[in-house]
């Protein structure tokens, strides 16, 4: 380890790496919390476990708070795929199917048609291509047309219901998206703090016990600072994976 004491390397080795940084201010505080109780009548070890404590409960809830917004997020994720792949897959078809079958015998609505061309005009195009917005954007397109023409009443209430879910499921995605971006940036001002906490500590230990040097190690798990993982995946890349 090429330890530079300008530098923090609490807080350089945790870029990136909240996992790594959970298992440091544990340790940490464990280690802090376990030591007065050996040497009760030390008021400075006792000061550096409070600190170490604080910081660990403050990274502990907005550590908390971070992966439970991840899980949140990609279940809404996962939820708006699913109705854009039913849509995609079954629910066209058999709206295109139930608006040919409407007035059957005046053959007003058959593939083809005149009708058929004014719900349809790009065919199935515009609802299993393009983002998720012009997709959702379609779907409510077709239930306004279809609301309008009394012979398609039936399947004009199943292409709203349908609109209204997917329009539903895509504004929760959004909306836990932008909660998730505050609650990243409030993990990574603690990762901050926590890692300031550690690097505050080691000093404060290094002053005293720099006669016994090999006593502040004992405080602190430095396999991750030590050893910081190397970079093997581009840096647009590695910001999908987080710890």
């Amino acid at each position: 380890m090429n330890w530079n004491v300008t530098t923090n390397l609490f807080e350089t080795a945790t870029r990136r790496r909240y996992a790594v940084m959970d298992a440091l201010i544990r340790d940490h505080a464990a280690r802090c919390s376990a030591r007065p109780g050996r040497e009760v009548h030390d008021p400075e070890l006792a000061a550096i476990s409070a600190r170490a404590t604080a910081a660990c409960t403050a990274w502990e809830i907005a550590y908390l708070h971070w992966r439970t917004g991840r899980s949140t997020q990609r279940g809404r994720t996962h939820g708006v795929r699913e109705l854009l792949e039913d849509l995609r897959g079954k629910r066209i078809g058999l709206w295109q199917v139930m608006v040919q079958n409407a007035e059957i015998d005046q053959r007003v609505w058959l593939k083809g048609s005149t009708g058929f061309a004014s719900l349809f005009p790009d065919g199935r195009r515009p609802f299993q291509q393009g983002g998720i917005d012009s997709r959702i954007a379609a779907v409510a397109a077709l239930a306004a047309k279809l609301a309008e023409i009394p012979a398609m009443a039936h399947v004009a209430d199943l292409v709203s219901a349908f609109s209204d879910r997917l329009t539903n499921a895509r504004k929760s995605q959004q909306q836990e998206g932008g909660s998730r971006e505050l609650r990243a940036a409030a993990l990574e001002a603690q990762r901050r703090a926590a890692a300031l906490v550690l690097y505050r500590n080691m000093a404060r230990l290094m002053e005293k016990y720099a006669e016994t040097p090999a006593v502040i190690l004992t405080f602190f798990d430095l396999r991750n600072v030590r050893n910081p993982p190397r970079k093997k995946i581009p840096a647009a890349a590695a910001g999908t994976g987080r710890d």
